[in-house]
């Protein structure tokens, strides 16, 4: 996995789509979250997806031995199903509520929203320059009980909470 990719306006998704599929395949939720009977890796775009066609070519994929499966939900649809979850920035005005539904559930959670990680988000895209990075927030993750691999969190910037969005723990 490369630390950054150049982003041209046109790739922005593609590129985020394949960090998407990446987090799925480096980062390990708890075993209980694959109890229900659902045995695929679910990926929920929560908002209007800015992703286009990009996301498609994973619906199918392998992660961790689970087949990937693409769902696009809206604000206000359970998001018991996912175990990743990309906010969209449409969603930015929302955000608190949405984490909070979110570590209910132990989700691993994306977006590209500016200070995502910052708010209590797990994993953050941002843009430095013409590069997409990413952004981690391992106390979140540790809470949630999900495992970032040593290449991800080495290739990553680890950012904590800030004091007032300490309140976004998982639940055991």
């Amino acid at each position: 996995m490369a630390t950054g990719a150049a982003v041209e306006p046109q790739s922005e998704y593609k590129i985020k789509s394949a960090y998407l599929y990446n987090f799925s395949k480096f980062t390990r939720l708890p075993e209980k979250h694959f109890s229900k009977n659902n045995s695929d890796y679910d990926l929920c775009i929560v908002g209007a997806s800015p992703f286009g066609h990009f996301l498609e070519p994973l619906s199918g994929r392998d992660v961790q031995g689970r087949r990937l499966s693409l769902h696009y939900l809206n604000n206000k649809q359970a998001m018991d199903i996912c175990e990743m979850v990309f906010f969209t920035r449409a969603e930015a005005a929302q955000l608190d509520k949405l984490l909070r539904r979110a570590v209910e559930h132990n989700i691993l959670t994306v977006s590209d929203i500016d200070g995502f990680t910052a708010h209590g988000g797990i994993i953050g895209l941002v843009t430095r320059g013409n590069r997409i990075r990413f952004q981690i927030n391992q106390a979140v993750a540790q809470s949630c009980g999900i495992s970032i691999s040593a290449k991800l969190l080495e290739l990553g910037e680890i950012i904590a909470s800030s004091r007032e969005k300490e309140t976004f723990r998982c639940s055991e």
